[in-house]
């Protein structure tokens, strides 16, 4: 028999022909059931950023590549991704950039850890609030793990030339729709002078472009620009 107690009471009955009612009974020490042990609980540690390389298409859920910072509708784009202004300040700030404000982030060349949403124009959106978004698709920022400063911004200042078909200015090629949207002059930029701040990169040629005989072009890639007296 199981009693309330702590023990189990065992009832041993060693009855004789000569003492029928003689008995024995044997304490026995109580063991916890298995059942009742704690269990632990441990939670899954949060998964890894995956690393995007230069050129890899974007994608949801996190993530770690390396971008330019350039100006955007409601912020900053960092490689087709939307980021909030203040956010990004922060997260800058944080990894232990010394200038991280405003205009001064554009054009320096980050690596950023974040977890990315993909965003459709027009899904759920007011027509009257359509005009204040950017259209088709793209990514935002969700949550933002760390941003880390890779290169400061580029300065290059000079007079403005063309040479196959682009901008020209101390032996880099700027893209000519991107600064004359940047500058929005009205009048011929070609012998006026600027200074642009970016990133300088190069591109390498395919083999039925038109290139240098190195088969590379120097570009500058630009997030900010103003005209010079």
């Amino acid at each position: 028999m199981v009693g309330a107690a702590s023990s189990i009471t065992a009832l041993l009955a060693c009855a004789s022909p000569q003492d029928p009612a003689s008995s024995v009974i044997v304490d026995l020490p109580h063991t916890p059931s298995a059942s009742a042990a704690p269990v632990a609980s441990a939670s899954a540690p949060a998964p890894p950023a995956k690393e995007l390389a230069e050129g890899v298409p974007l994608e949801e859920g996190r993530v770690r590549f390396v971008g330019m910072v350039r100006p955007t509708k409601g912020g900053f784009d960092v490689r087709g991704v939307t980021i909030d202004v203040g956010e990004l300040e922060a997260a800058c700030a944080r990894g232990g950039a010394r200038n991280a404000s405003g205009d001064a982030l554009l054009g320096a060349k980050l690596r950023i850890d974040a977890e990315l949403v993909r965003e459709e124009s027009g899904n759920g959106v007011e027509s009257h609030e359509r005009v204040q978004r950017r259209s088709g698709t793209w990514f935002r920022v969700a949550k933002m793990h760390h941003a880390e400063l890779v290169a400061p911004p580029q300065t290059v200042e000079g007079e403005l030339s063309r040479s196959k078909g682009l901008y020209a200015v101390e032996g880099r090629l700027v893209d000519t729709h991107e600064l004359d949207r940047m500058l929005a002059s009205k009048k011929e930029l070609v012998g006026r002078r600027v200074r642009l701040w970016g990133q300088p990169r190069t591109y390498v040629c395919g083999p039925n472009e038109q290139c240098l005989v190195e088969g590379s072009l120097p570009m500058f890639d630009v997030a900010r620009a103003e005209l010079l007296p």
